[in-house]
């Protein structure tokens, strides 16, 4: 075993310490030449800087959403002017209710037409009831333009597509809606069922086709995917074909399913839910882009509750929030939700019908009553 062996008899070694001290002190005096010790103190310290820097920033999300989450158990409640029916409005109630139970959730369900009549005649008159609201995309401008929404930028809503929300913070879209049209699979084969938007135009469906009396957002939305001209001249056309006309979409649609007429103006998410339930319907998927309506969600400017509206608002946008959507047959806009492989299909072609002015909504209104409803 070779152990430690100090050569007692060299003083060669003293002399290089005692020559290497001096060297150092005629520099500086500190065998550290690079890097003295203050400067490592300083440089150890500029690091916890940002490492409690990066720290807080990581934080500040989860710190944020906590206090959003404690102002909202103090409000308690919260009021939700729905467009989802009556039984999926209670499906979302209960899936918010289950995750933030502090919270009671109260919802008045009103169609599109009574939902916007009611925004704003409560904000005429002074009443503050509602949170939060469901609205067309086609009149989220109106709704600004008259002062009753606020601003609430959703942080699940970061990876939005363009055009899904609005960049100043007004609105954003939590489902979508797929215009098509629906045939009776006992009235129709498929190989008789229309291809393309123009065999709607064929004579042996005159008379034979169901809509609803309020697709003014369809009619804007094919308008700009035909383009004005080309979309009028369809119009035009396609209102000569002796249109039966309905009051509401699924009503429409109903009646097609009962043999009423074998084709309608269908909702795609709407039809998947009553072929479900065993209906007879199929509907059609064009070669062109799907026509995509956004349903945003809003909230109040006179909210009573505006805390547990942000809360409800994010939680919907969430993917929680979301597969609950999906799981009612609504479209979600986030992409990691899968959803049924047609849908996919379909997810990958669309083309969203966007927003307009107040003035812009009611021209569109009005020509849609006067061309496709004769009135």
């Amino acid at each position: 075993m070779v152990g430690l062996v100090i050569d007692e008899r060299s003083n060669e070694r003293p002399r290089y310490h005692q020559a290497a001290k001096a060297k150092t002190e005629k520099k500086g005096g500190s065998m550290f030449k690079f890097f003295s010790y203050k400067k490592l103190i300083a440089t150890i310290g500029k690091a916890f800087i940002v490492i409690c820097f990066l720290s807080v920033l990581v934080q500040a999300p989860d710190l944020k959403a906590q206090s959003l989450i404690e102002k909202a158990r103090k409000e308690g409640t919260i009021t939700f002017y729905s467009g989802l029916t009556i039984p999926d409005t209670q499906i979302v109630a209960e899936a918010f209710m289950k995750k933030y139970p502090f919270i009671e959730f109260d919802y008045i369900r009103l169609n599109s037409t009574k939902r916007l009549q009611r925004l704003i005649m409560e904000k005429l008159g002074g009443v503050r009831k509602g949170d939060v609201a469901q609205a067309h995309v086609g009149w989220v401008q109106i709704l600004r333009d008259k002062g009753i929404t606020q601003k609430h930028v959703s942080p699940e809503t970061k990876d939005w597509p363009k055009g899904f929300k609005d960049p100043q913070g007004y609105w954003a879209t939590y489902y979508t809606t797929y215009h098509s049209f629906a045939y009776n699979t006992r009235m129709v084969s498929e190989k008789e069922a229309p291809k393309r938007y123009e065999d709607l135009l064929d004579p042996k469906w005159k008379g034979k086709i169901g809509m609803s009396s309020n697709e003014y957002e369809w009619y804007k939305g094919m308008l700009d995917l035909m383009g004005r001209e080309k979309g009028l001249q369809f119009m035009k056309r396609y209102a000569d074909q002796d249109l039966i006309i309905n009051q509401g979409r699924t009503l429409s649609m109903q009646l097609m399913i009962s043999g009423e007429f074998p084709i309608a103006k269908a909702a795609i998410h709407r039809a998947l839910q009553m072929k479900k339930k065993g209906a007879p319907i199929q509907w059609t998927t064009f070669p062109t882009p799907t026509l995509v309506a956004m349903r945003a969600l809003v909230l109040l400017d006179t909210a009573p509750h505006p805390n547990a509206g942000k809360l409800f608002i994010n939680w919907m946008m969430s993917k929680d929030g979301q597969k609950v959507l999906n799981s009612i047959d609504r479209h979600p806009v986030r992409k990691d939700i899968k959803v049924d492989p047609v849908l996919e299909k379909i997810r990958a072609n669309l083309f969203p019908i966007k927003p307009a002015s107040g003035e812009e909504t009611t021209a569109y209104m009005k020509e849609f009553n006067r061309i496709v409803l004769k009135r």
